[in-house]
């Protein structure tokens, strides 16, 4: 019976739509909308999202849980991503007050007021238990190791505020349990708005969108300085952090040499390929990146939960051919123009979730806890792109959203196989290549002979401490020293 449903409504043969198993709760009416969408979808002519496709997007915005406070009218907007982390004005903290206010029969209420980022007065009055709880003093925060020495639940529930002092510099509070406590209103105010603290976390980061025309001057250190002292180290971490990629020139040809370099910004991450890697064309591991075909732009460890953030390539040799260039892409940049050309199409690559799986030697079959989507978001900001069709498997219910997933998919892989945005560029010995794993595409192109590399992989949490320690005050815990 839902075969011939399917077959009425569709006029295609069932054979080429699925089995009744697989589409048990499929109806003729959405059977005939998905097929007709998807074939409009695969005409070469279209650059526009079909009408289902915003129809549909729109419903599932429309659909999201409203939170209390919040204005309905956000959900059925487009998203506007960015890839710069938001900047707060640096005036706003002092645009902000902080106000101890008496309510009759309490304690003392401390009140933040002033604009946020919309520039809307906001007024949030300050939990007392989480004043108390934050605490900097050298009986409530370990001096040296920086952890939390105060035990959070002795702290009584009906904990208030006896005495607030403000002033510009600081703000002092007298508890109820007799603690008495310091802060930076800046500090707070980073803390207690979430565009102030995401900005105060990440840094002050614009990263330069490039394409092509990086070929004429890409990023590059110089091998000595990176190993000479840690002023080295956070120009190379700033460069990779602000273009995704970075060359070090002057590097001696060997292994040994290159796994000391990558040891400058952290440990190796260790995986089913080992840890730091040395290897030829030889199918040693079942992987496409062992033989000499041509790779289409993709990134890496897809099927971790947590995928590697940086790689380094470093080619040894080539000997007896030819071929074998680099081919990078800068994910964020293709992205935007996804986003400014066809956003409903973004918005399908940001909602709609695929696994990634790891499946060629024996002994391991590694897949994510849960599937993702191409484009991760922390708020409005693009953080990490998640893309590589070779390892990709299936995809997330509901099944009635995969003709748009493919639909994106095509013109998302249409921009990123552009020539404007493919920087090709022959790997040399002594010029090993890093690159930001969630943010720049990575292939190559076909090769004869004989080529080595080595190179490895290194952690996300690990490299932004890293590029913290180095490129923030204070050892990059200024901004939390409340």
């Amino acid at each position: 019976m839902i075969r011939r449903a399917l077959r009425l409504s569709t006029g295609i043969p069932w054979t080429a739509i699925a089995s009744a198993a697989q589409l048990p709760r499929l109806t003729r009416s959405y059977a005939g909308d998905a097929l007709a969408a998807t074939k409009a979808s695969f005409n070469e002519q279209e650059d526009q999202p079909s009408p289902k496709v915003e129809h549909d997007l729109s419903l599932r915005r429309r659909a999201q849980p409203k939170k209390r406070g919040q204005n309905q009218k956000n959900h059925n907007e487009p998203w506007h991503p960015i890839v710069h982390t938001p900047k707060p004005n640096p005036n706003a903290t002092k645009k902000f007050a902080f106000i101890p206010k008496r309510p009759e029969g309490s304690g003392v209420r401390l009140e933040l007021t002033g604009p946020n980022v919309d520039g809307n007065e906001i007024c949030r009055t300050i939990p007392a238990i989480w004043l108390r709880d934050s605490c900097q003093c050298k009986q409530c925060v370990h001096p040296v190791t920086r952890q939390r020495e105060v035990d959070t639940f002795s702290i009584p529930k009906t904990i208030t505020i006896i005495k607030a002092d403000v002033t510009d510099d600081e703000i002092r509070v007298l508890f109820s349990d007799g603690h008495e406590s310091t802060f930076k209103p800046e500090a707070l105010v980073a803390r207690l708005l979430p565009d102030h603290e995401w900005s105060a976390r990440q840094g002050d980061h614009d990263p330069i969108l490039w394409g092509r025309e990086i070929k004429e001057k890409p990023p590059m250190v110089d091998y000595d300085k990176v190993m000479a002292s840690d002023e080295g180290v956070k120009e190379w971490t700033y460069l990779i952090k602000r273009y995704g990629f970075c060359y070090v020139d002057g590097c001696p040809v060997s292994p040994e040499a290159t796994q000391e370099l990558l040891e400058r910004i952290s440990f190796i991450r260790h995986t089913h390929y080992g840890g730091f890697w040395d290897f030829t064309a030889d199918m040693a591991s079942n992987d496409t990146a062992y033989t000499n075909l041509g790779l289409d732009a993709h990134t890496d460890t897809t099927y971790f939960t947590d995928p590697a953030r940086l790689q380094m390539f470093h080619l040894l040799s080539h000997e007896g051919g030819e071929g074998g260039a680099s081919l990078l892409v800068d994910g964020f940049k293709v992205a935007m123009d996804l986003h400014k050309r066809n956003n409903a199409y973004y918005e399908v690559l940001s909602r709609y979730k695929s696994y990634g799986h790891a499946s060629g030697n024996n002994g391991n079959s590694i897949f994510p806890l849960e599937p993702q989507p191409a484009f991760t978001h922390h708020g409005r900001q693009l953080v990490q792109i998640r893309w590589n069709n070779y390892d990709r498997d299936g995809l997330q219910p509901p099944v009635e959203s995969w003709p748009h997933w493919y639909m994106g998919a095509k013109k998302w892989n249409h921009l990123l196989k552009s020539p404007v945005n493919e920087y090709w560029e022959q790997l040399k010995p002594g010029r090993p290549l890093i690159f930001d794993n969630w943010r720049v595409l990575h292939g190559r192109s076909a090769f004869t002979g004989q080529r080595r590399l080595c190179g490895g992989y290194i952690n996300g949490d690990d490299f932004l401490a890293r590029y913290r320690s180095l490129n923030f005050p204070n050892n990059g815990l200024m901004h939390w020293q409340m």
